[in-house]
């Protein structure tokens, strides 16, 4: 291939960042990758104990692969993908509130339920977000530009687990667990404007023509109705 096709190929696979429907779901891209690698980064080093470690990892495996196929379920039979993103920040956040407050390291080695209540939660949320994230991208960029939107995807959130992994090394984890606060509220603000604002998360549909359908219904009835008084009247 040349190296100006391969040039142009590149630039038009950046240009979706360009699309609103896509600039609105980088920062839930962004927290996803940052949860991930937060989880990795942060929470392992917290249990000293190898054999504990590698358990209580395995139950975070089993309860995150459990998790993408229930709430990816659960997504498509209640048709809320926003209500479902609920559940996944709750499952986050009183966790980061309890580690930035009550559970701060070192953590004491034989509670083991903190550690499993840590990764049990983490492990929903994190399996919410990349699942919901996939179907969302799946349904906003079906008939084209899919590719492009998942490669795009994959840049955020691999750059975001890259960013925990540099956090760990030259910052607190207080601020790893703010940072996390703060992106966390800043993801759910968008998700809501751009469900309620922009596009519904759930069909895909721009909110102007559902707006402009919605209306034309009730002056479609009324002229219906019009039009069999008159044909009344005359009768």
């Amino acid at each position: 291939m040349p190296k100006d096709r391969k040039k142009q190929s590149i630039l038009s696979s950046l240009s979706i960042l360009f699309d609103i429907r896509f600039l609105l779901l980088i920062p839930t891209m962004c927290y996803s990758g940052l949860s991930q690698g937060f989880i990795f980064a942060a929470v392992a080093p917290l249990i000293i104990d190898k054999s504990r470690k590698y358990l209580i990892f395995t139950v975070f495996g089993g309860v995150n692969t459990f998790s993408f196929l229930f709430f990816g379920k659960l997504s498509d039979l209640i048709g809320r993908r926003l209500l479902v993103f609920a559940i996944g920040a709750l499952a986050h956040m009183p966790i980061f509130v309890l580690l930035l407050i009550v559970w701060k390291p070192p953590l004491d080695q034989s509670r083991t339920e903190i550690f499993l209540i840590l990764v049990i939660g983490l492990s929903v949320g994190v399996a919410i977000f990349a699942t919901l994230l996939y179907s969302i991208i799946g349904t906003f960029y079906e008939e084209s530009r899919l590719a492009d939107a998942f490669a795009c995807l994959k840049i955020f959130q691999a750059g975001s687990t890259a960013i925990a992994l540099v956090e760990q090394v030259y910052g607190s984890f207080s601020i790893q667990v703010l940072c996390l606060i703060i992106l966390l509220s800043l993801t759910v603000i968008t998700l809501i404007y751009e469900h309620y604002g922009i596009i519904s998360l759930d069909t895909g549909k721009p909110r102007i023509s559902m707006q402009k359908k919605n209306k034309k219904e009730p002056e479609a009835d009324i002229e219906a109705q019009s039009a069999l008084t008159t044909s009344s009247n005359k009768a």
